[in-house]
C-alpha cells in the first residue's frame, strides 16, 4: 500500500488508466502480458507508453507501426513499486531498480547525501527516484545520533517551528520524528512531538514517526502523526490502540524484515539467496557478517612521467553500531614541481628534467568507537616513500645545489581524534600524532617532514543562532633535522587561533573575523640545509583578518 506524501487531510490523487491514443515520437508496446494496475488484475494483455507516459492499455495488442515491441511471454506488468522505508547507502538507488522499485522514500540521511541522490535520480535512467526526510527530529543523544555526524536536535516544543523551518529550507519532502520510549536512549517528550507535528502540518508536510515500543506508539498516535514506521519489539498492540490507528487513517510501515534482524532472525538472507534473484544482485563485497571490502584505484597520466596508478583498499569490520575496525592500504605519488625540473639554479637548486615522481605506500589499522556524545578514532600507521626529490651539492650549479631523486623515507606512528558534543551548542575536539622515522630514511627528508609530536585542541561554540566562536590551540614538539645538520633542534612552540563567524547579516552575507597566532608567538620552521640556509625560517606573528562572503545560487 502506498500513500501520497501530501497533507493527509487532502484527497489522495489516483492516476487514471485511459484507453486513449497519444501521438508520440517514440513509443514502446508490451504485448502478451498479464497486467496489474495497482489495485487488481485487469483483462488487458498489452500496455503502450511513449516518452514516459502511459498511452493505452488493451485486451489485444496495442502496438502501432514504428513502435518498439516487447514480448512479455506471459510475465506480469505492474506499476513501479515504492519502497516506503530506505536509507541512502551507497548503491541504494540502483539496487532498488533491480527489484522493480522506481521510487524510494528515504527515512534519514544527511543533506549532502540527499543532494547527491537527487542529482543521480534527476540525470540517470538506471536509478530509482527519491524522496527524503533529510534530518529527522530527535533529542540530543537520541536515536540515531550515534550513527551519523553531528546534526540539529531539539530539547523542547519551543524549538519545533524553527526545526521544521530548517528542514523545509533544506528541501525535506516530509518530517520524521523519533520516539524513544523504550528507554534505551534519550527521547523527545510528548509535547515536543505534538509541536513538531503541528508545525509540519501547517507547512503541508506528512509526519512519519519512528517507534520501538508500545508506549511510543501511544505517544505518536496522540500527537496526530500520519505514518508509523516499524512495530514495537516490547509487546503487542492492544486492540483499542489498533482501532485508534485505523480510525485516524494512520499508515503503518512495519518493516518486518528489519524487526527480524533486530530479534536475531535474518530472514532477508533467504530472499537474497533465491536463484531467481541472486544472479542480478550487485556484489557489495560483504563476504561475511559485519565484514566488507572496499577497493578502488586512480590513474593519472603525465607526458613526462607516463601513467601513475594509485590503488587503495579497506577491509571494514563493524561488530556493532558503535564500533568499527578498518585495515587500510593505499598508494599515492607526488610529481616533481616545475621548479624542481626546470629551475636554472639562480634562485633555487638546479632543476633536473629527468626526475621521477615520489611514490608512497601506506598501511593503517584504525579503530573507531561512538556513543551518544563521544566519537573516538585511533590509528596505527606505517608508510614508505621512494625516489624522494632532494637536493645534493653540485659545484656546477649557480648556488651549488641540484635536485635529484634520492633514497626513501620510512616512518610509523600513531594518531587519534576525539570529539565530544558537550552540549547542543558546544563541541570540543582534540587530535594528535606521534611518529618516528626509520634510521635508513633519507637524511634530507627528515627536515621536510611533519614534527615528531603534534597536538591540536578545538572548541566550537554556537553561542547564539547564526553565530559561532571557534578557539583552536596547537602544540608542535620535536621538529626534525637532517642527521648531517649539526645545528640545535628548533624550539617547541604552541599557537592560539580565534575565529568569530556570523550568518545573520542581510542579503545572505557571511562575516568571519580571524585572529591567527592571537598571542603573537615567535616561532620558526626548520630550514632544510644548514649550509644553504643557515638560519631557520621565522613564521608570521599575529594576523587579524575580516572576510565577508556571499554565495550565489
Amino acid at each position: 500500500m502506498s500513500t501520497s506524501l501530501n497533507h493527509p487531510r487532502r484527497p489522495r490523487r489516483v492516476p487514471r488508466w485511459d484507453n486513449r491514443c497519444v501521438t508520440a515520437s517514440q513509443a514502446t508496446a508490451i504485448v502478451n502480458a498479464r497486467v496489474f494496475d495497482g489495485d487488481r488484475l485487469r483483462d488487458w494483455t498489452s500496455v503502450r507508453f511513449a516518452d514516459g507516459v502511459l498511452t493505452e492499455c488493451a485486451a489485444g495488442s496495442s502496438a502501432q507501426d514504428g513502435d518498439e515491441v516487447v514480448d512479455a511471454q506471459g510475465d506480469m506488468v505492474l506499476p513501479g513499486l515504492i519502497d516506503s522505508h530506505v536509507h541512502l547507502l551507497p548503491g541504494a538507488l540502483s539496487q532498488a531498480l533491480v527489484f522493480g522499485v522506481t521510487t524510494v522514500l528515504d527515512m534519514f540521511s544527511m543533506p549532502d547525501v540527499v543532494a547527491v541522490a537527487r542529482q543521480q535520480a534527476g540525470t540517470r535512467s538506471d536509478v530509482a527516484d527519491v524522496r527524503s526526510v533529510g534530518i529527522g527530529a530527535t533529542a540530543p543523544g537520541g536515536h540515531p545520533s550515534m550513527m551519523y555526524p553531528r546534526f540539529p536536535t531539539l530539547t523542547g516544543p519551543e524549538q519545533a517551528e524553527q526545526f521544521v523551518a530548517g528542514r523545509a529550507a533544506e528541501g525535506s519532502d516530509y518530517l520524521k520524528v523519533f520516539s524513544g520510549r523504550s528507554g534505551r536512549w534519550p527521547s523527545l517528550d510528548p509535547d515536543t512531538i505534538t509541536a513538531l507535528t503541528t508545525a509540519a502540518h501547517s507547512r503541508g508536510l506528512v509526519v512519519v514517526a519512528h517507534v520501538s515500543s508500545v508506549a511510543g506508539v501511544h505517544e505518536v498516535v496522540s500527537a496526530g502523526v500520519d505514518v508509523v514506521a516499524h512495530v514495537p519489539v516490547d509487546g503487542e498492540l492492544e486492540e483499542a490502540l489498533a482501532h485508534r490507528i485505523a480510525e485516524a487513517g494512520i499508515v503503518v510501515g512495519p518493516t518486518l524484515a528489519t524487526i527480524e534482524n533486530v530479534l536475531g532472525e535474518p530472514g532477508g538472507a533467504a530472499v537474497a539467496g533465491d536463484p531467481r534473484i541472486a544472479g542480478i544482485l550487485q556484489d557489495e563485497w560483504a563476504f561475511a557478517p559485519d565484514f566488507s571490502l572496499v577497493a578502488g584505484t586512480r590513474l593519472d597520466y603525465y607526458n613526462h612521467f607516463g601513467s601513475q596508478w594509485s590503488p587503495r583498499a579497506a577491509l571494514v569490520w563493524s561488530p556493532s553500531l558503535r564500533t568499527t575496525w578498518k585495515a587500510i592500504y593505499n598508494e599515492a605519488f607526488r610529481p616533481p614541481s616545475l621548479v624542481e625540473t626546470q629551475s636554472n639554479g639562480t634562485f633555487a637548486a638546479l632543476g633536473n628534467p629527468h626526475l621521477q615522481p615520489s611514490k608512497t605506500r601506506m598501511g593503517e589499522l584504525q579503530f573507531g568507537y561512538r556513543v551518544a556524545s563521544l566519537e573516538l578514532t585511533v590509528s596505527a600507521f606505517t608508510y614508505k616513500t621512494n625516489t624522494l626529490v632532494v637536493t645534493v651539492p653540485d659545484p656546477a650549479a649557480p648556488i651549488g645545489q641540484a635536485y635529484v631523486n634520492g633514497n626513501s623515507d620510512s616512518a610509523s606512528g600513531f594518531d587519534g581524534e576525539l570529539h565530544w558534543h558537550a552540549r547542543e551548542t558546544l563541541t570540543l575536539s582534540v587530535n594528535g600524532m606521534v611518529q618516528s622515522h626509520a634510521s635508513t630514511s633519507e637524511p634530507y627528508f627528515i627536515a621536510e617532514s611533519p614534527p615528531r609530536k603534534l597536538v591540536n585542541v578545538i572548541a566550537d561554540w554556537a553561542f547564539l543562532p547564526g553565530w559561532n566562536f571557534y578557539v583552536s590551540g596547537s602544540g608542535v614538539f620535536e621538529q626534525g633535522r637532517a642527521s648531517t645538520d649539526l645545528r640545535p633542534a628548533p624550539a617547541n612552540y604552541g599557537l592560539l587561533n580565534l575565529t568569530l563567524r556570523t550568518r545573520t547579516l542581510p542579503l545572505g552575507l557571511v562575516a568571519t573575523l580571524r585572529a591567527t597566532n592571537a598571542l603573537d608567538k615567535y616561532y620558526v620552521q626548520p630550514s632544510s640545509s644548514g649550509s644553504t640556509l643557515p638560519f631557520d625560517v621565522p613564521q608570521p606573528g599575529r594576523i587579524v583578518t575580516l572576510e565577508v562572503t556571499k554565495a550565489f545560487q
